[in-house]
Order: structure tokens, then sequence, then C-alpha cells
């Protein structure tokens, strides 16, 4: 359930839509399992890039005109990963899937999942995807907060089997990546790409959040 409370100056139309889904097919945040990978869907934080775009045109004289339309596409118009229902009921019919949009940040969603599932989470950062007009725009450390934070990009955060994630990716191409793995601790850490040993611990609070508590 979601909502569209908001102020403009402008006349907009807001439609929900409504149906049900058969009980092994649902998509649920409490349902995650340590051992389970975490699929990630798209390059997060894109959206973020295209608001500042936006809000600061000036900003994107370093970027190619292909890599400004794009950051300003992903913020505009936004496309919901409806494209992965079809592969996972074909790959994992019967097995529950834990998950959920990022639409408030990739962050804020592993946070919730885990949560909700009272499990925990280790992130491989060399795994998570940063587009390289986002870094041009930014740097590195802005973009890698941006794509954990940025939000409105839409995506899918997914926690399945070892086996289906794989098969997932596989199927789905560049435009997955497996980025972590679900654990029995109820912490959350980000793996350095330059050392296993060494975890940098964030909170994953960020995100928007439509409530204080």
């Amino acid at each position: 359930v979601g909502g569209d409370i908001c102020r403009s100056t402008v006349v907009s139309l807001a439609i929900t839509a409504l149906g049900e889904v058969l009980p092994p097919q649902a998509i649920c945040r409490h349902t995650a399992r340590p051992g389970d990978l975490i699929v990630a869907t798209g390059c997060h934080g894109r959206s973020r890039g295209g608001l500042e775009l936006l809000l600061n045109p000036e900003l994107g004289g370093i970027l190619t005109t292909k890599e400004r339309e794009s950051l300003i596409e992903a913020h505009q118009r936004p496309q919901p990963r409806l494209d992965v229902l079809p592969h996972l009921r074909e790959i994992a019919p019967e097995i529950a899937i834990a998950g959920m949009d990022s639409s408030d940040g990739l962050a804020d969603a592993v946070r919730q999942i885990c949560r909700r599932s009272s499990v925990g989470a280790v992130l491989n950062r060399s795994q998570i995807a940063i587009d390289p007009g986002l870094i041009k725009l930014v740097g590195q450390e802005k973009a890698w907060s941006w794509v954990l934070n940025g939000g409105e990009d839409f995506e899918l955060i997914l926690c399945l089997p070892e086996a289906a994630a794989q098969q997932l990716v596989a199927k789905l191409g560049h435009d997955a990546a497996i980025i972590g793995k679900i654990t029995p601790e109820p912490e959350i850490t980000v793996v350095a790409p330059n050392s296993l040993a060494e975890k940098e611990n964030i909170a994953l609070e960020g995100g928007f959040q439509h409530f204080s508590n």
C-alpha cells in the first residue's frame, strides 16, 4: 500500500491499481532466510543524479549529452521492474521470495527486509553498480552515498536461495547483480572491495522516511 499525498501548482491524476496474487507468488519483506543471496536489479543512484541535474543544470557541463540525458531520464521516467516477475515465476514458482522495491533507497530496502525478517546482511560493495556518469558528476564517495540512499530508482531488492538467485541474474544479464547475502546476525555490514576482512558497519537508516517512527 502506498500513498501520493503532495501539493503542486498543476493538476495531476493519480491512479491506484488493486489486484490479488497467489500466496506462493507473493513477495514479502518478512520471508528472508539466512543463506539467501541478495539480488539488486538495475543501477541505483541514477535518479538522484538526475534530480541534481534538474535542480542545478550548470553541473551538467562536465557530462556528455548522453550521460546527462540518461540520468535525467532515470529520474523523470522510472520504469517499474514488472519485467522481472515472469522470470521469478519460472525460476521459483513455489519459493517464498523476500523483497521490495527500492523507491526509498537501496539501503532502506535492505534495512526493512532485515528488520521484518529478523536477520542481517553482508553487502559486497564491489558488486553494487555505480553509473560512471554519476561518479563524474559528484565523485566516488558521494555517488556511493546516493547509490545507497538516493531513492526514486524503483528497482527491486530480492532475497532468494543461491541457485534461484544465480538463475535470475543469468536471465537478466547486466541488468541485475548478486550484491550480498542474508545472515542470521541482526547486523548489516558492507564488505570493502579491497579486503574481505575489512568491513564497514553502516546504519542503513538513510533514504526517504515517510514517518518519524
